[in-house]
Parts: C-alpha cells; structure tokens; sequence
C-alpha cells in the first residue's frame, strides 16, 4: 500500500504512483485535453498535501485514482469550453 513513511518522507512506491501522476497530468496537458492552469492546479493540489503531510488526501490522489479521475474530468470540461472542475478530495 502506498504511503508517506512515518517519517512522512516518500516511499519508493510513492515515488512511483507520484511519477505516474505527473506523467498523467504533463500528457494531458501536451494532448490539450486540461488547459496549462488547470495542469499547474492539480499539480500544485498533490504537492500541498505532501508539503502539509495530509496523507489520506496523497494517497487519494495517488493511489485511489481521484487524481487520475480528476483529470479526465476537467479534460472533459475543457474540451467543452468549460472551466475547471472542481478537484476531488
């Protein structure tokens, strides 16, 4: 299961999803399915609750797919002309 050690400092499989995620939303972006603002949004939401060591809200994004889900949500939104959606927590 992947999560903040107790030191809160990232696993190797934290790393892992965390690189995925990135990769996830870097792709999106280039694809122009999420605008650059919504890119940097999501991006800077995972690196908050790493920063403030919210570990449910990391593993949320990370591991259960909300971050992933998200994205195709605002992609989707975006290729209406529509703003952001808002960000699962």
């Amino acid at each position: 299961m992947n999560d903040l050690n107790a030191a809160g400092v990232l696993t190797e499989s934290d790393h892992d999803a965390l690189g995925h995620y990135l990769g996830a939303v870097l792709t999106a972006y280039r694809n122009d399915e999420i605008a650059q603002k919504q890119a940097v949004a999501d991006l800077a939401h995972v690196i908050a609750a790493i920063d403030q060591r919210e570990l449910q809200e990391v593993k949320s994004w990370l591991t259960d797919g909300n971050g992933i889900q998200n994205l195709r949500e605002n992609a989707q939104a975006h290729k209406r002309g529509l703003t952001r959606v808002r960000a699962r927590a």
